[in-house]
């Protein structure tokens, strides 16, 4: 009988397995929890819902299936570059590093956010380098990243 704690060893393919399953997981994850604080936000907000409530299952549906292939793209950005190269330091240090791993993912994502709105900038000079939305989404992505692979691939990877 196979053991979870089997699935981690040091088999290169299972640790990349791993690691795109907590890209897959950060982009489902940090969408799902978006939608719902954007939904709760708009219904408790003074200014009334942008949203009609007899819309609101249509809205959230065209969220849910839209939000996470757009958000893999931060997730597999901040993966890639930031979360596989921390998580194998993580790993060969044995415990703790749980707020400095998780602060190196919201600083990854907000960097994402910064760099993403060099880019746009250079093909639209009129729009602000930094906004509010672009970046607190990024920053969630690289919150949720931290989390998905501190328990996916750090946490596996220190039992093995």
């Amino acid at each position: 009988m196979v053991k979870p704690s089997d699935l981690f060893a040091s088999n290169r393919s299972v640790k990349i397995s791993g690691g795109l399953v907590a890209m897959i997981a950060t982009a489902v994850g940090s969408s799902v929890i978006a939608v719902a604080g954007v939904i709760i936000g708009s219904l408790i907000s003074p200014g009334g819902s942008p949203v009609e409530l007899g819309h609101l299952g249509a809205a959230v549906g065209i969220a849910l299936f839209w939000a996470p292939p757009i958000a893999f793209i931060p997730a597999a950005v901040i993966g890639y570059v930031v979360e596989r190269p921390k998580a194998k330091a993580m790993i060969a240090r044995r415990r703790g590093g749980l707020i400095a791993h998780l602060l190196v993912s919201v600083v990854a994502g907000g960097a994402f956010a910064l760099i993403f709105r060099l880019v746009l900038n250079l093909f639209d000079p009129g729009k602000p380098i930094l906004d509010s939305p672009t970046l607190l989404v990024c920053t969630w992505i690289g919150f949720c990243s931290g989390v998905a692979w501190w328990r996916l691939v750090v946490l596996p990877g220190r039992r093995a």
